[in-house]
């Protein structure tokens, strides 16, 4: 086990915002491996790269900057200077070093905007990669509702609970679906005008409505709920009728249907 504290900076440069910063980074990248993360996750996470990670993992202390270290000797001339111009509001890397030129610097302009970066600029703050939340679709939310309940993992009743909490009418609605869905489940329809009369009392015009409409055929609902048969295979078949003449531009009559869908004779 690394210890995620020790570093290898000198007291000067850990004093320095770009420091802090990585240090800070590197003791979260840390935490997350101590409690066994990989680390293409911990990168996700933090917003790194992965090779940052596994340097970091390596080092086993918080690593020194190597890449914003300048030229020694170089720069140490005009840092008062543009310590200067900083203060005074210019945040142009690019001119400051135009500017220490006239004056005799003779290093590159990278060297003075890295140095700029590393010692000058105020920390931020780190970006964290959260997760992102898919929107629940109605379609998504339909499927939630209709679920056995035994079937619902515990992810699935935190979405539950969370949908009673956002939608007034939300655990009504859930309620009304369960207990239609347990009488289609059980093939029973003792309960069935019990609850068509609760739908009609209930202030949901969606379910008012298909209320209405189960009365209207009542005699048909009662039988799909209570026998074992289905027109499953007839519209199945109807179906395939409607896509085989949309293939033909709805051009296929009878007879010419009827070759495409039953077994002609074998040709002698």
């Amino acid at each position: 086990m690394v210890d995620k504290d020790r570093s290898t900076a000198s007291p000067a440069a850990a004093q320095t915002p770009g420091y802090r910063r990585r240090l800070v980074r590197y003791q979260a990248v840390m935490d997350l491996y101590a409690k066994g993360w990989l680390q293409i996750d911990i990168a996700e996470r933090l917003g790194v790269g992965i090779g940052t990670v596994q340097r970091y993992i390596r080092a086993g202390c918080c690593p020194p900057s190597a890449e914003y270290t300048p030229r020694p000797g170089k720069l140490d001339p005009y840092k008062p200077y543009i310590r200067a111009r900083w203060a005074a509001g210019c945040r142009n890397g690019t001119a400051i070093a135009n500017e220490i030129r006239a004056q005799g610097y003779s290093g590159t302009d990278r060297w003075v905007t890295m140095w700029i970066a590393e010692m000058l600029r105020p920390e931020r703050p780190r970006r964290v990669t959260g997760t992102k939340v898919r929107p629940w679709s109605p379609q998504r939310a339909a499927r939630l509702m209709t679920r056995n309940p035994t079937d619902l993992t515990e992810r699935d009743r935190d979405t539950l609970e969370r949908m009673f909490r956002a939608e007034t009418n939300a655990r009504a609605v859930y309620d009304l679906v369960q207990r239609f869905m347990a009488m289609v489940r059980e093939q029973q329809c003792d309960e069935l005008m019990s609850w068509i009369n609760d739908v009609r009392e209930g202030g949901i015009t969606t379910f008012r409505r298909f209320g209405s409409g189960i009365m209207r055929d009542l005699d048909a609902v009662r039988n799909a709920l209570l026998l074992p048969w289905s027109n499953g295979q007839t519209e199945g078949q109807v179906n395939r009728l409607k896509l085989i003449k949309r293939q033909m531009y709805g051009r296929a009559a009878f007879d010419l249907l009827r070759k495409r869908v039953l077994p002609q004779p074998a040709t002698p």
